[in-house]
């Protein structure tokens, strides 16, 4: 029984170290990573592949969304306001609003597919597939900043 309890708070003392020191977030792995799971339900649901060129565009542009950083500050919205962090604009009008800045707007994805061009289809998608995997978390929507004010704070806090 001693042994028992030993290990039980050894493991426990572990898990608590590594969580401390663990991140949710890292710049180029997160978004690629949870893009390119999507890309694979999606594959897996309906029996249908992307071609490993598409299949990078999605992934890249995806991690290309918070570049330059200040794009990020457009990633929130709080569905109980309608608002976004910090003055700016919520993600859903980033996403879909053609008056809002964005060159990547699902409209303007759809338009691309339609006119045949495929790769700037599969940029756009990538864009706001980044846009609803923010939408996940509830910092982005709650307007819970996990960064400073503004373009000076980005990535500075945790979340």
């Amino acid at each position: 029984m001693k042994t028992f309890r030993i290990t039980t708070l050894v493991i426990i003392m572990m898990t608590l170290t590594f969580v401390q020191g663990g991140y949710a977030y890292a710049p180029t792995t997160t978004h690629a990573g949870l893009t390119q799971e999507m890309l694979a339900y999606y594959e897996l649901a309906n029996g249908e592949t992307f071609s490993n060129e598409f299949g990078e565009l999605v992934v890249q542009a995806s991690i290309d969304e918070d570049n330059p950083a200040e794009r990020a500050l457009n990633h929130f919205y709080d569905p109980t306001t309608g608002e976004g962090i910090n003055d700016y604009r919520p993600s859903i009008k980033w996403a879909t609003d053609e008056l809002s800045g964005n060159d990547f707007t699902w409209r303007k994805g759809i338009e691309a597919y339609a006119n045949g061009d495929e790769r700037q289809a599969m940029i756009v998608l990538g864009h706001v597939l980044h846009l609803l995997e923010d939408s996940a978390q509830p910092s982005h929507t709650r307007n819970d900043p996990h960064m400073g004010h503004g373009k000076e704070g980005l990535y500075t806090g945790t979340s």
